[in-house]
């Protein structure tokens, strides 16, 4: 086994050693009472355990200094960005500083207290987290800024498999990070596409100068977030059950609304939110012809026709709601099943194809992500078991909350109003500032009113 190996295997001992002391201290605290014999016993058992263990891997530390083989530079605090995107599950930095923010807020100590005991090992995850303790040092080139953009990148990797957007927003064409930007101003072209074309000029001749057109578009920041409560009992289960709890819970609370968020139709609202992709986007209605396949395929020039005609299209991606992307594929011809080998390499015609159930059963999409301008930030947790917050949600279900001063008002819906510190219950927000922009206007199209079962 190789040092990194036999380290990383110390580590998970250290980690469920410590978990299990948790637990243990968890419960008797719940009780409001002292350790019994039995639980004092134990605990100088994990304690000469953490301790032996705890030398192992410094041991194995310095052995692996000693060959040269350790990914930490001498320099304090510098890091190489070796192993990242590789070695780690997508998403799993963010995933472990919002379980250390919780728990530290249950043990009263710091997000850094709390990795730095949990997670001794993981040096990436501590840069993050000190770099939430002191964000003047997020900017830092070396520290801790490739290590944020890494785990932000596993984010939204892991967003892929239950959101079709966060798959998608990894291939817009305009690639963008607001930092401590109150809005980023971006170049777009206007005018024709042969402003600044060349010509043939004879020999002597006057070369043409030609002037381009250009129109800025300003993309701001919106914040985009969500609040998750859960009761104590949950919270004061082991380490590793936590960060699947609050894994999931963010995952669950995310995926799906991003795509309706980005896919939707609503307008910008200035301070507030974006506009969807569909805003202002009528589409077509779908085929009437008799034969399926004809259906299809008219369907399907009538969505990519607009945006090829407008000299767009070069990342063109076809989305699909599952249960029509199996009708596709099973649609005999005389030579067998017409569209099976495309669908089957992700394909239809020309264009990729991407499948979601989020894309209703009723349409069919496409959308350029050469003309998508995205602009994500650092997803933020905090935890709390002490405020009072008022239930609303923003699913146009009353009560209904556009803001916390709305909802705090509203005499008419009532929302209901919960104490954490009453009901022993825990909270754990998500904020994270982010926004999208078309490059062009006409990049994306729909067809609607689509049926593939009759």
């Amino acid at each position: 086994m190789k040092f990194k190996e036999k380290i990383e295997a110390a580590q998970q001992k250290l980690d469920q050693l410590k978990s299990d002391v948790a637990e243990m201290m968890g419960i008797a605290e719940a009780e409001e009472r002292d350790l019994t014999g039995e639980e004092s016993t134990k605990l100088e058992a994990f304690s000469e355990e953490i301790e032996a263990t705890t030398k192992r891997i410094e041991d194995l530390e310095k052995a692996e200094k000693a060959l040269g083989t350790v990914a930490v530079k001498q320099a304090p605090g510098i890091i190489k960005k070796q192993g990242l995107g590789r070695d780690r599950k997508p998403g799993e930095i963010l995933f472990k500083q919002a379980t250390a923010t919780l728990i530290g807020h249950y043990l009263k100590q710091s997000p850094l207290q709390v990795a730095s005991e949990r997670y001794a090992h993981d040096h990436e995850l501590l840069e993050v987290v000190k770099s939430t303790v002191n964000p003047a040092q997020t900017d830092v080139s070396g520290w801790a800024e490739e290590l944020v953009d890494s785990a932000l990148q596993g984010f939204q990797d892991i967003l892929r498999g239950e959101s079709i957007a966060g798959g998608l927003l990894a291939e817009a064409g305009t690639q963008l990070q607001f930092d401590r930007l109150g809005s980023i101003t971006v170049p777009s072209r206007a005018g024709s596409d042969t402003d600044l074309s060349s010509g043939f000029v004879g020999e002597g001749g006057a070369i043409p100068v030609k002037k381009g057109s250009l129109s800025p578009i300003t993309i701001a920041p919106y914040k985009w977030g969500v609040i998750s409560t859960f009761s104590k009992e949950l919270q004061m289960r082991s380490t590793p059950a936590i960060e699947a709890l609050v894994r999931q819970f963010i995952i669950d609370d995310t995926s799906t609304q991003l795509d309706n968020d980005f896919f939707g139709t609503a307008a910008a609202v200035a301070g507030e939110r974006p506009a969807g992709m569909f805003n202002g986007v009528a589409g077509t209605a779908g085929s009437s012809t008799t034969a399926l396949a004809d259906r299809i395929i008219e369907d399907l020039n009538a969505l990519a026709t607009p945006i090829l005609t407008a000299k767009m299209g070069r990342r063109m991606r076809i989305l699909l709601n599952p249960v029509n992307a199996s009708i596709i594929a099973n649609v005999r011809g005389q030579d067998g099943f017409i569209f099976r080998s495309e669908i089957n390499s992700g394909r239809l015609g020309m264009h990729e194809v991407r499948q979601s159930h989020n894309v209703p059963v009723d349409e069919i999409w496409a959308i350029d992500m050469r003309e998508v301008a995205w602009a994500p930030g650092v997803p933020v947790f905090t935890a709390s078991d002490s405020a009072t917050i008022v239930e609303a949600d923003d699913d146009g279900v009353a009560p209904e909350v556009s803001s916390v001063d709305v909802a705090a008002r509203d005499t008419v819906n009532t929302p209901k109003i919960r104490s954490l510190f009453q009901t022993e219950t825990v909270a754990l927000k998500h904020v994270q500032y982010l926004s999208w922009h078309k490059m062009r206007a006409g990049c994306v199209n729909r067809i609607h009113t689509i049926d593939y079962t009759s």
